[in-house]
């Protein structure tokens, strides 16, 4: 199941949904997916949420990214390989807009980060509509137990494949302003990947446009803190 939580007034509500494992003859690009397991492995914990912001907020983070970014040109590619065509900055949560924070703390409360978890620097990932991320695992050292993902501008689909058996694989449909949250093995035991051409379910998808990913991520236990 989908599933969503609220904290209102020291209480916990639950809202849950049914995830789609068949997709229907035309995917609702507005509805996050999660798709059946090939090769018979356990789905690792993934989450997604769909509409966590609204549209004049995805307008209004897309534009206060974009002006942080404006002095950093798209690279053909990562040092590593692994991310093409994109741009990227990591940005301490101090220096967003009052708006922004307040809008990283809502997100934060709604996937439920450990008690007392600090999050490492935003991190935002800009991919040109012909921008692609290849397969990996995440390094440990890099953050805690979760990666949160927001995406703004375009839909996109996450290939997840399990690292001792890639036949052991299943699709993540994204729609614009959904979340996604990784943790534990969904992160360091099965890589994932975001494919130029996007497909869900082998049903073929209409062509990603620009996407930016906001990425928040808590600070691994043993981790120094810096300047957040």
């Amino acid at each position: 199941m989908l599933c969503s939580a609220m904290r209102r007034a020291g209480a916990l509500r639950r809202r849950c949904t049914v995830a789609r494992l068949e997709p229907p003859a035309e995917l609702d690009l507005l509805r996050p997916s999660v798709g059946q397991v090939r090769g018979g492995a356990a789905r690792p914990p993934v989450e997604l949420h769909a509409d966590v912001i609204t549209p004049a907020e995805e307008d209004a983070l897309a534009a206060e990214a974009d002006r942080y970014l404006r002095a950093r040109r798209y690279e053909a590619g990562h040092f590593d390989g692994v991310i093409r065509h994109y741009r990227e900055l990591q940005r301490p949560l101090r220096s967003w807009s009052s708006a922004s924070r307040s809008l990283f703390d809502r997100v934060a409360s709604l996937v439920a980060l450990p008690s007392g978890a600090e999050l490492l620097p935003v991190h935002v990932l800009d991919l040109e509509a012909h921008g692609e991320i290849s397969r990996h695992v995440d390094h440990v050292e890099y953050s805690g137990e979760s990666i949160v993902g927001l995406s703004l501008l375009s839909h996109a689909v996450m290939l997840l494949q399990h690292e001792a058996d890639p036949a052991a694989a299943f699709d993540l449909l994204l729609p614009r302003r959904s979340l996604y949250v990784l943790r534990g093995e969904a992160r360091y035991r099965w890589a994932h990947s975001l494919p130029l051409q996007p497909s869900f379910e082998g049903q073929s998808l209409p062509p990603k446009s620009r996407r930016i990913s906001v990425i928040l991520r808590d600070r691994p236990p043993n981790e120094v803190p810096r300047e957040v």
